[in-house]
């Protein structure tokens, strides 16, 4: 198996069809034979979820139905990394209770990964004064969250405000998630201003999240009073209250460009884009195979300073790792992106050391 072209869009809407396959991603050479298989399970209770619409959140757009037995396959795939998600009537996905970092499959892997909606569920009952008499047109909110496996109770309350780009009049249509280690996980609707409030959170680190309908709308910064605050990340320590300003950007950018050894476009190297702060780095590195022309296309960048760089065979290197990258720092190149950038570059191809 192998893993999929990375072009990542920041969109957690669901049940969209993303059938646009732009060309410099639609070229396939003849390495490009990476399959990925895998199953689609009920979180609450580990049965197959037959018939589940699987698709791949990229710039290929496949979708498949899951068989009856919950699996599907997708075949003829680039090396890389695919974002999949898995709906079904009656269901949520893992990305609407913020474990979509679950859904990140890199192709090829030997990891046993599985995708678990998790079924719906009712709550209903009846709102009484202190007579005992029904209540009327009186708001009712349920709020999910989540302790760890070691059963630690929730100790903070963590509510705060969404700020959005100049021109967004309707705040009120999506969710902020604080996604931590383990099964650690808490979410919270929008309110019509932006305003939004946690049940109680466990200490802890957590990076933040915006789930929301428009795909180029990202969190661009956390502010955080009563808690520690770096990029997009929190920590909690501690019983305080902790107020968050969330504050919203829009619009990604795009790298393509030609692979070269020697003046000449080679194909099948790891072109690799990395923000140059560290931060943050699972979430926004974008990762490609040049293809037999030696282009190669990188998507979904968010705003800021990175380092781009290829490396030959180059697919087996702890990357993550700034000492494995440190050899090759003296020809990365530095790129400014800007919302809505487009670049085109040639990149030096470099040897494994």
């Amino acid at each position: 198996m192998r893993r999929s072209i990375p072009a990542f869009t920041i969109s957690f809407t669901l049940l969209t069809w993303l059938l646009c396959v732009t060309p410099a991603l639609a070229q396939q050479t003849e390495t490009d034979n990476f399959e990925t298989e895998r199953d689609v399970i009920n979180a609450a209770t580990g049965d197959p979820v037959s018939r589940a619409l699987v698709q791949m959140q990229a710039a290929t757009g496949r979708a498949q139905f899951a068989g009856a037995d919950g699996t599907f396959v997708f075949k003829k795939l680039a090396r890389g990394r695919y974002n999949l998600t898995a709906s079904k009537p009656g269901f949520f996905s893992e990305q609407q209770l913020s474990a979509w970092r679950n859904s990140f499959q890199d192709v090829p892997t030997e990891k046993d990964v599985v995708l678990k909606p998790t079924p719906e569920g009712i709550i209903y009952g009846e709102v009484k004064n202190e007579s005992g008499e029904p209540v009327e047109g009186v708001p009712v909110r349920a709020q999910r969250w989540q302790v760890d496996a070691a059963g630690r109770g929730a100790t903070t309350n963590v509510s705060g405000r969404v700020i959005f780009p100049a021109g967004d009049a309707n705040p009120a249509r999506g969710q902020v998630s604080l996604v931590g280690d383990g099964t650690q996980s808490a979410s919270a609707m929008l309110e019509k201003d932006g305003k939004f409030s946690f049940a109680p959170v466990q200490e802890g680190p957590y990076k933040v999240f915006g789930n929301l309908p428009v795909s180029e709308e990202y969190v661009e910064g956390v502010y955080a009073t009563g808690a520690k605050a770096s990029g997009r990340e929190i920590t909690i320590a501690g019983a305080g209250d902790v107020q968050l300003n969330i504050t919203m950007g829009r619009g990604v950018g795009q790298v393509t460009g030609v692979a070269k050894v020697d003046g000449k476009p080679t194909a099948d190297v790891m072109v690799l884009l990395v923000p140059e702060t560290g931060q943050n780095l699972e979430e926004d590195y974008r990762l490609d195979q040049s293809h037999s022309d030696g282009t190669f296309a990188l998507g979904g960048i968010l705003p800021g300073k990175y380092s781009l760089l290829a490396i030959e065979d180059g697919w087996d290197l702890e990357w993550t790792n700034g000492t494995v990258l440190k050899p090759y720092l003296r020809k990365w190149q530095t790129l400014q992106i800007s919302a809505n950038d487009q670049k085109k570059v040639v990149v030096e191809v470099q040897h494994k050391v």
